[in-house]
């Protein structure tokens, strides 16, 4: 089979909070080279995918306001280089990802004539849309213009379809990345059971609702650890002020570390958690948090939530605990449940845990390759 030549569209590569975007584009080579067109460049960044374009800007995080600007002054730059990139006709295929850059770049696509992917995350399914309504008439737009949509499960496979996005235009890609090395036999079980979440520090996370259910029982039978980055600044401060009113000196919120640390640090959890729910803003998942898919490989049980494409995955009393969303109680009953566990329960589902993702290792890379062939 010839290697397909893929031009991926980002805003920013996030080198620690979108490792996962760079995981997925190396799972599929080298049956497909990716090339990265680029808005901005972090400084410093390390990656296999260096953006290809000229005019991209190099600015540090959180990208100043000046630079913003800058790049905004020189955006008919920007839009002229992609044009003649695709128009060289080096790329079979053209990667949009994320909706907020669809929205910004697609229409230039759509006048050469490509074949265009878009893949939606996160914000891109509801909030967007409750932000501004005409975004949910501009996904249907592209898809009568010819794009295809790529999603993680069934969830948001129905949601657009809601939209009035065609069944036929819409493909699955669950994000499912394994580890070199991984873990071969789950971790001895001990108290304080020791939980992990490594997710930024948003209302949809859930991180308020672990703090609030071990506030009511249990708080000294665990020991929690939470990592990322301070996204949403007044939730921030509101969960931080909640562990220390509640002197739950178990709990430590930390900000987020580096790819090789993350993996060290779940490797040593007993158990990870996202407590993932629908915002107050809207917000949601989307599809399924890869640091919880990511636990499995690792042999971790999770409790989570039926929240988005999370149930696609994930098994009640299998691999997971499953509970409703935005329900302190509910979780407060699972860590009773959870503290109760045996050595040898823990074990089995640890072992279950690891099982459940052993056969689709690499589906992601291989989804992603079906759905770019499916077209050409």
């Amino acid at each position: 089979m010839k290697s397909i030549n893929v031009l991926n569209i980002i805003d920013c590569h996030l080198s620690v909070t979108m490792n996962w975007l760079e995981r997925l584009l190396l799972q599929s080579s080298p049956k497909v080279n990716h090339f990265v067109f680029a808005k901005y460049f972090l400084k410093g960044t390390k990656s296999e995918f260096v953006p290809i374009n000229k005019s991209i800007l190099q600015v540090s995080y959180p990208i100043p306001l000046h630079q913003k600007i800058q790049r905004s002054l020189s955006d008919h730059t920007l839009r002229r280089e992609l044009r003649s990139l695709v128009l060289s006709k080096m790329f079979e295929v053209v990667h949009v990802h994320f909706g907020h850059v669809a929205l910004e770049f697609v229409d230039l696509l759509l006048e050469m004539k490509v074949k265009i992917f878009i893949s939606l995350y996160g914000f891109d399914y509801e909030y967007l849309i409750q932000q501004n309504p005409e975004i949910r008439d501009k996904y249907v737009h592209f898809a009568k213009s010819g794009c295809h949509f790529i999603v993680e499960g069934n969830y948001s496979t129905k949601l657009l379809i809601s939209y009035g996005v065609p069944a036929t235009l819409i493909h699955k890609v669950h994000l499912l990345f394994p580890f070199a090395g991984g873990i071969s036999k789950p971790i001895h079980w001990f108290k304080p059971i020791k939980l992990i979440q490594a997710a930024s520090y948003t209302e949809k996370k859930g991180q308020d609702i672990l703090v609030e259910a071990l506030r009511l029982k249990n708080r000294n039978l665990f020991s929690v650890n939470f990592y990322g980055e301070q996204v949403e600044k007044d939730y921030f401060k509101s969960l931080t002020a909640a562990v220390n009113d509640q002197t739950l000196s178990n709990i430590s919120i930390n900000d987020h570390i580096p790819f090789l640390d993350y993996q060290k640090k779940l490797s040593q959890a007993h158990i990870a958690v996202s407590l993932s729910h629908k915002a107050s803003s809207g917000d949601t998942e989307g599809g399924c948090p890869v640091f919880i898919r990511d636990a499995l490989f690792y042999g971790k049980p999770v409790l989570t939530t039926f929240h988005c494409d999370i149930p696609d995955l994930f098994v009640h009393s299998y691999n997971s605990w499953m509970i409703r969303e935005n329900d302190v109680q509910d979780a407060s009953e699972a860590l009773d449940e959870i503290s109760f566990l045996s050595s040898r329960d823990y074990q089995r589902m640890a072992w279950q845990a690891m099982e459940s993702v052993h056969s689709k290792s690499n589906s992601s890379g291989n989804e992603l390759i079906d759905v770019y062939s499916s077209l050409l």
